[in-house]
């Protein structure tokens, strides 16, 4: 989304119930304004404020839902590739699977700014035990305006949204990160952010260093691994067969062998 808005969530954390609502409209439907989404889907909306807006920006940033305007406030949902499987599976985003994929859609450089510069950029520097204070004044030197951080530590907090996660612990004052924990059951939801990522960064490589996967890529980063961990899930996908590692180069270079669409279509396999 190019002039991607700052503060687009107004001060909404994302909630899964609406990010399903939207999903089951999409398809179905004509162009429509705000209220008459919120009309069907029971989303809440008002004139000048409301969920509806933030949460069709949010699901298609998450990678879920396409978005077509006309007359600047008429909307028409198209789901993504990603958006059909999720919706077929987990509509309402139950599974730390769904949920895993669409923060990690948050995260990425073509998600939210808020997220994509904590995650990509800011913990990458400062650590994972940082002060909101802090990360608001970063905020306001990158942007040059002051950001509301509640809704990101809501989503993350709050069971409604991604607190299942547990990737966040937050008080007033203090924010802990604590990364991911892989597992089987999440293999190829990891993989195809891998491939994912791959194919919007470099798609004309079919083979990367460590290095450059870490630090340029920087898919890590929304799972909070640090170079040790990412290289053994990486060894862990070699064995899936996603991609294959030269260990006798400096850096190691990772040469994906799996297709994007066979690791989407595979997604939730390892929940059956």
């Amino acid at each position: 989304m190019k002039n991607k808005p700052l503060t687009f969530h107004e001060t909404f954390p994302p909630e899964r119930e609406h990010i399903g609502q939207l999903l089951l409209l999409a398809d179905t439907m004509n162009y429509m304004n705000k209220e008459d989404i919120s009309r069907v889907t029971g989303i809440p909306t008002g004139k000048s404020s409301g969920k509806v807006i933030p949460h069709i920006i949010y699901a298609q940033y998450m990678g879920l839902l396409e978005v077509k305007k006309r007359e600047r406030k008429y909307y028409r949902l198209i789901k993504t590739q990603l958006g059909e499987i999720v919706t077929k599976f987990d509509v309402f985003l139950m599974e730390p699977l769904s949920q895993l994929l669409c923060h990690y859609g948050l995260t990425s450089i073509s998600g939210a700014e808020i997220w994509h510069f904590i995650f990509s950029d800011y913990i990458g520097t400062h650590g994972r035990e940082v002060n909101r204070a802090d990360v608001e004044r970063s905020l306001l030197y990158r942007y040059g305006k002051v950001v509301n951080v509640s809704p990101f530590v809501s989503c993350y907090t709050r069971n409604t949204s991604f607190g299942q996660l547990r990737l966040l612990k937050a008080d007033k004052e203090r924010w802990i990160f604590t990364p991911h924990v892989y597992d089987r059951t999440l293999q190829y939801a990891c993989a195809y952010t891998l491939l994912q990522e791959w194919d919007r960064s470099a798609p004309d490589k079919k083979e990367i260093t460590t290095d450059d996967l870490i630090h340029k890529l920087k898919w890590n980063a929304a799972f909070l691994w640090d170079s040790t961990t990412t290289l053994d899930v990486l060894s862990a996908m070699q064995e899936l067969k996603v991609v294959k590692l030269n260990r006798q180069l400096s850096p190691i270079t990772v040469i994906r062998s799996m297709d994007t669409q066979t690791a989407l279509k595979s997604i939730y396999s390892s929940l059956v």
